[in-house]
C-alpha cells in the first residue's frame, strides 16, 4: 500500500495574541470578564479537558443574538486535507465538487460567510457556536502529537477561517466550538485534532476569536436578568469503532491508518488503532461524570450542550441525561442540512439510519441540527437562490423566557423561526411554577371579566371496560395521568383489573364558581377521588358546600419511584388526576336519595355558566382500545388461557411476558412512544378533532 502525502508544513513558535479585555464585578458580585478568557497555554490538548472559563457577561437590556455553525470549513486549492496521495479536485475552500453538482456547492461556504456578514451587521452576534468539522475533510494537514507551543503553518487557520469570516459585527467575535470526526482526521485519528485546540492560543495571522481549549470544556455567561451555562462535548466515540470494521467513517480504521508512516499521537493517546476505540470511550465516560455534575450543580435559566453529533448518536444517554438534568437545548452538526426541532412541533416520525424515532425523542430538550456551514457537500441538492435547508447558519436570540431560532439559509432566507423553551429538570417539583413561561403563568391569572373564573376546554381520559357509567362523581386524568394508573395498577395483574378494555377521551368544558376563585386565586378546585359515587376525600363534602359543585385537580410534584412523571411536557407531563362532583357526592350510588340529589346537586350541566350547581360539561370523544395498540386475547384465546402462562406487565422484571409494550416503566423515551402511540391511534381513528387540546 501506498502512504499518503501530506503537504510539508512549517513549525513555528506559537505567540498568543494580545487581546484586551474588561473585568468587573456584577450579578451580585461574580467578577465578569467582557470576553471569553482561555485558561495557559497546555502542554499537550487533553491538558485542560473539563475546565470552566471565567464567567462571562455581556451588558445591556436589549436582545443579545449568537450566531452558529457546523462543518464549515473546505479544502485549499492545491491541498489534499489530509484525505490520500490523490487528494481532492476543489476549486475553492468548501468546493466539494461531485459529478453532475456544480455551482452552489462548488462555493457553498463563501455563499454561507456572505449572508454571515450580511446579518451581522443587523443582529451584531455577541459570539459564534462552532458544532465541529472546521477542517474538511481530514482537519489541519499534519499528524496530531506535537507540543501545543508549535504551530503547524499550513495556512488552513487563515485562509478558511480568518479571511472568510470578518467584517463589521463579525470581526472581534470569538467562536466557541468543539472537534467533529473531520477535525479528528475524518477517517483516521491522526489528524491533527490538537493544532485545533493549540489555535486557541493563537497562530500565524490569528485575530485571538478562536476558542477551543479541550476537548471538553464549559463556560458561564451572564445577561441582564439571566444567565446561560454552555457545555461543549466530545462525542466522537460515536464513530470511533473497532479497527477491523471498514466503515468508512470509523475513526479507528485499522486499514486506513496503516497507510500512514505515523499510527500515534504521542502518550497522550490514541497511540494505534487498538488503542483508539479504548481512547474513545474513555474520554465519553469521563464526559459524562463531568456533565452530570456540572449539570447538577447548574443554577443558569439555560443549559446548552454543544457537539458535533446530533442526539439520535447516543439518544438513550442523551434522553437520560436531559430528562435527569433538564437540558434545554442542544447545538450540533454532522448532518450536513439545516434542521431546527422543538417539542412544539407536530407530531410525526425523524427518520435514518437509526430507524423511525417520534420527532419528539428527545422530549422536552429542543436541538438543531447546523450542518450546512459550506465545508462538506450537502445531503441533498441545494437551490440557486436558497430556497432550501442544505447550506446555512442559525441566529439564536437569546432572553430569560425563550430562545428565538432563526435558521438562515445560503440565498438569505429565513427558512425557519421557531421558539426555544427551557426544559425543567426530570419532574416537576414543589418550585415547578418556577419553570414556567410567562405564556403559561398568564392560563392561572384571573379572567377579565366576571369574578375571574375563565371558560375553559380540554381533553381527559379514563380508563374503561364493558360497564358504563354517567360522568359524574368520577375521576379522570390527562393522557399522562390514565397511563400511569394502568401501568400501575391495571395491567399488572391477568385479566386486567375492573376488566380495563379501552381509553376514553372527555371533551370538558368547564368554568369553576366565584366562591373558589375569591378564597383561592386558582382556577381548579381541591381533588377528590371518587369511590362508586361518593368522594371520600377529608372534607370533600363541606368543601362542596362552602366552594360550590367545583372541578378538582391534584397534580403530583415528586420525582421518584412511584410517584415519576409519566412523561415530560410539553403536551405529556407529570400525571394529573381531575375530579368532577355530581348528584349527591356524599353517598355511594346505591344510596343517593331523591333528597340529598336535590341538596346536592353537582356541577354537570349543557351551557356551562360558573355558578355553584353549573361547573363543567362531559362529552364523549372517542376511545381507543388496547387491542388496538397491542395483542393479548382473541374470540379463540381467551383471558384464562393467556393468563397461564402471559402477562402485559410484571412490575417485578419491569417486562411482560408475551407482551412488550408496557416494557421500562421509569424509561422515559418508552414511556413518550406509549404516549404518542395513544396520540396517534386517536388521530387515526377520529381526523375531524384535534389531536391535543390544553390540558
Amino acid at each position: 500500500q501506498s502512504k499518503s502525502k501530506v503537504p510539508e508544513v512549517s513549525w513555528l513558535r506559537r505567540v498568543p495574541p494580545i487581546i484586551d479585555y474588561q473585568t468587573w464585578r456584577a450579578h451580585g458580585g461574580v467578577q465578569c470578564h467582557s470576553r471569553f478568557v482561555a485558561p495557559p497555554m497546555p502542554a499537550f490538548g487533553t491538558q485542560h479537558n473539563g475546565v470552566a472559563l471565567p464567567a462571562t457577561c455581556f451588558n445591556g437590556t436589549g436582545e443579545h443574538h449568537v450566531f452558529l455553525i457546523s462543518d464549515w470549513g473546505g479544502v485549499l486549492p492545491g491541498h489534499n486535507g489530509n484525505d490520500g496521495p490523490e487528494g481532492h479536485d476543489h476549486i475553492a475552500p468548501a468546493d466539494q465538487h461531485q459529478s453532475g453538482r456544480h455551482g452552489v456547492d462548488e462555493w457553498a461556504q463563501f455563499r454561507v460567510a456572505k449572508q454571515i456578514k450580511h446579518f451581522a451587521q443587523k443582529y451584531n452576534p455577541d459570539y459564534f457556536l462552532q458544532a465541529g468539522n472546521a477542517f474538511n475533510p481530514g482537519g489541519i494537514e499534519t499528524k496530531c502529537g506535537a507540543p501545543i507551543s508549535m504551530y503547524a503553518n499550513t495556512g488552513q487557520t487563515k485562509a478558511i477561517f480568518e479571511d472568510i469570516y470578518n467584517g463589521p459585527g463579525v470581526d472581534g467575535k470569538q467562536w466557541l466550538g468543539v472537534l467533529g470526526n473531520h477535525d479528528y482526521g475524518g477517517w483516521m485519528y491522526i489528524g491533527a485534532w490538537d493544532q485545533a485546540i493549540g489555535y486557541t492560543w493563537g497562530g500565524l495571522g490569528s485575530t485571538g476569536r478562536w476558542m477551543l481549549p479541550a476537548q471538553y470544556w464549559n463556560a458561564k455567561v451572564y445577561y441582564e436578568g439571566f444567565a446561560v451555562d454552555y457545555y461543549f462535548v466530545d462525542s466522537n466515540v460515536f464513530d470511533a469503532l473497532a479497527p477491523t470494521d471498514s466503515n468508512e467513517y470509523n475513526l479507528c480504521n485499522m486499514q486506513k491508518v496503516n497507510t500512514s508512516s505515523n499510527h500515534t499521537c504521542g502518550h497522550r493517546g490514541p497511540t494505534s488503532p487498538q488503542d483508539c476505540p479504548k481512547w474513545f470511550k474513555k474520554l465519553w465516560a469521563e464526559q459524562k461524570e463531568w456533565l452530570l455534575w456540572h449539570l447538577s450543580e447548574s443554577s443558569a435559566h439555560w443549559q446548552i450542550v454543544v457537539t458535533h453529533y446530533p442526539p439520535m448518536w447516543g439518544k438513550e444517554q442523551w434522553q437520560a441525561i436531559a430528562r435527569a438534568h433538564g437540558i434545554d437545548l442542544m447545538v450540533t452538526g454532522h448532518n450536513n442540512v439545516q434542521e431546527v426541532h422543538t417539542p412544539d412541533d407536530p407530531l410525526g416520525f425523524y427518520k435514518g439510519w437509526w430507524g423511525d424515532l417520534y420527532t419528539d425523542f428527545m422530549d422536552g430538550t429542543s436541538w438543531i441540527v447546523a450542518g450546512g456551514g459550506g465545508g462538506v457537500i450537502s445531503q441533498g441538492l441545494p437551490d440557486g437562490d436558497g430556497a432550501d435547508d442544505q447550506y446555512g447558519f442559525m441566529i439564536l436570540t437569546l432572553s430569560q423566557f425563550s430562545i428565538r431560532v432563526r435558521a438562515i439559509s445560503h440565498g438569505g432566507q429565513v427558512r425557519s423561526e421557531k421558539l426555544v423553551r427551557p426544559r425543567p429538570p426530570a419532574a416537576a417539583t414543589p418550585n415547578f411554577i418556577a419553570y414556567l413561561s410567562p405564556a403559561q403563568l398568564r392560563l392561572e391569572e384571573p379572567a377579565k371579566e366576571g369574578c375571574g373564573t375563565k371558560l375553559s376546554t380540554f381533553y381527559l381520559y379514563r380508563a374503561a371496560g364493558a360497564q358504563t357509567f354517567k360522568d359524574e362523581n368520577i375521576n379522570a386524568a390527562n393522557l399522562a395521568g390514565v397511563l400511569w394508573y394502568m401501568h400501575h395498577e391495571v395491567v399488572m395483574v391477568c385479566p386486567r383489573k375492573f376488566g380495563i378494555t379501552h381509553i376514553r377521551r372527555l371533551l370538558v368544558t368547564m368554568r369553576n364558581t366565584c366562591d373558589l376563585f375569591k378564597r383561592t386565586k386558582t382556577q381548579f378546585g381541591p381533588y377528590t377521588a371518587f369511590d362508586s359515587g361518593r368522594c371520600t376525600g377529608e372534607g370533600c363534602v363541606s368543601n362542596y358546600k362552602t366552594l360550590g359543585s367545583v372541578v378538582g385537580c391534584q397534580h403530583i410534584p415528586y420525582n421518584t419511584g412511584v410517584f415519576a412523571p409519566y412523561c415530560e411536557a410539553p403536551g405529556c407531563g407529570p400525571a394529573q388526576w381531575y375530579s368532577f362532583p355530581g348528584p349527591c357526592p356524599s353517598k355511594d350510588f346505591n344510596h343517593k336519595t331523591k333528597e340529598c340529589i336535590q341538596d346536592e346537586p353537582g356541577g354537570f350541566c349543557e351551557a356551562v355558566t360558573g355558578k355553584r350547581d353549573c361547573t363543567y360539561k362531559i362529552q364523549d370523544a372517542g376511545e381507543v382500545y388496547l387491542d388496538e395498540l397491542y395483542k393479548t386475547v382473541s374470540e379463540g384465546y381467551s383471558w384464562d388461557q393467556f393468563c397461564q402462562s402471559q402477562i402485559e406487565y410484571n412490575n417485578q422484571t419491569d417486562a411482560g411476558v408475551g407482551v412488550s409494550w408496557w416494557d421500562n416503566i421509569y424509561n422515559a423515551s418508552r414511556c413518550r412512544g406509549r404516549y404518542n402511540a395513544v396520540v396517534s391511534k386517536f388521530k387515526e381513528k377520529y381526523p375531524y378533532r384535534p389531536a391535543t387540546l390544553p390540558e
